[in-house]
């Protein structure tokens, strides 16, 4: 809670996240009393830039006047029985050790595996944990974190600094996941058992950001690092083929999958001949047929989101093929429409693709 009065400063943290705090009134008078507990510093902005040095802990508290404050000039009065009060504004920040920041991945990350000189492997991973910080320079900490930002609850908290650096943290997190997992002394799967490894790397990338911004990072904990079961069985096989040198016959092992769950898809012959890919598959049709041999623009985009996940395509091939199967739609709006929204369900298209792709089709109209 705050205690607030015209003679009295003091904060006490209404939230355990509390990092700093600002008086709410814009001036200070001459005599008023700024208690600052235990692990707090009190600082001073005048127009806008810090003033003086910050005020730490002192029994009995400080008594604002020019002799510790020399930059303390009254020019406004009369409003307060005639006491002169000087336009500043005063901030607490708290130095203690803030424990338990969860952080996690929104999204699964995509990261890949490499085997020498051979394609990499992409795959997704998702990991979660949490980690601790401590303001060590309150100034620093306050002008390039808080200065100017809107405090809807009173006060700047943990969670804003979160905020502040989740994509960093979601940078270094991906950084330090791929180095992880093409460590050639770790085994394919292994990388999952290496978290506290993983926690102080990333602990390590991400300390000279915090420190700029006046905070240090104590500790980064991962809690966990997750794959599916299929990635992990796919690892297991690429590995296993690539150690003899095989990355070819691994193409050619998932295409035949695919092939043998969408026997009449027409998938085969587009991986093999439609993109020039050389996986050295035929099966009856013609080289160069395009995905799927279905008009359903649905069945298209999930055939060719199956080839990617193989890495049969690339992503611009995918794209590319993707626009294409959009545009291929019956001429009929009414069913343009509806095939739009097959897809958005099945996630095959995203919302703004789709709000897109309804606003040309209403256009047509």
């Amino acid at each position: 809670m705050a205690i607030i009065d015209v003679d009295n400063i003091m904060y006490k943290p209404k939230a355990d996240d509390a990092i700093a705090w600002k008086f709410p009134r814009d001036d200070v008078s001459k005599w008023t009393k700024l208690i600052v507990a235990e692990s707090q510093e009190a600082i001073f902005l005048k127009d806008g830039k810090i003033v003086g040095e910050p005020l730490g802990p002192r029994e009995g508290g400080h008594v604002l006047s020019t002799k510790n404050i020399p930059w303390l000039r009254g020019i406004v009065a009369g409003a307060f029985g005639g006491q002169t009060r000087s336009p500043a504004q005063v901030w607490i920040v708290n130095k203690m050790e803030i424990m338990e920041i969860k952080w996690g991945t929104p999204r699964p990350l995509l990261v890949q595996k490499r085997w020498g000189n051979s394609d990499p492997m992409g795959f997704h991973v998702q990991s979660c944990g949490d980690w601790s910080m401590q303001v060590i320079e309150s100034q620093e900490f306050l002008t390039k974190m808080v200065i100017n930002k809107t405090l809807p609850e009173g006060y700047f908290g943990s969670k804003s600094v979160k905020d502040g650096f989740r994509a960093t943290i979601q940078q270094q997190l991906s950084r330090d996941l791929n180095i992880l997992i093409n460590n050639e002394n770790i085994s394919v799967t292994g990388f999952m058992d290496h978290t506290i490894d993983l926690g102080e790397s990333i602990k390590h990338g991400l300390s000279p950001v915090f420190q700029r911004n006046g905070i240090e990072i104590k500790k980064f904990n991962v809690a966990s690092i997750n794959i599916s079961d299929d990635d992990i069985a796919k690892l297991s096989e690429y590995d296993d083929y690539n150690r003899k040198g095989g990355y070819e016959k691994v193409k050619e092992i998932e295409t035949n999958k695919i092939a043998a769950a969408n026997p009449n898809s027409g998938l085969v012959e587009a991986l093999s001949g439609g993109f020039g890919l050389g996986v050295g598959l035929r099966a009856g049709g013609p080289s160069g047929q395009q995905i799927g041999s279905t008009n359903d623009p649905v069945a298209k985009l999930q055939q060719l989101e199956q080839a990617l996940a193989a890495e049969l395509i690339t992503e611009e091939e995918f794209n590319k093929k993707k626009k294409q199967i959009e545009g291929d739609t019956q001429d009929d709006p009414v069913a343009k429409l509806q095939q739009l929204k097959e897809m958005l369900a099945a996630e095959l298209i995203t919302e703004e693709e789709f709000n897109e792709k309804k606003k040309q089709i209403l256009d047509s109209m």
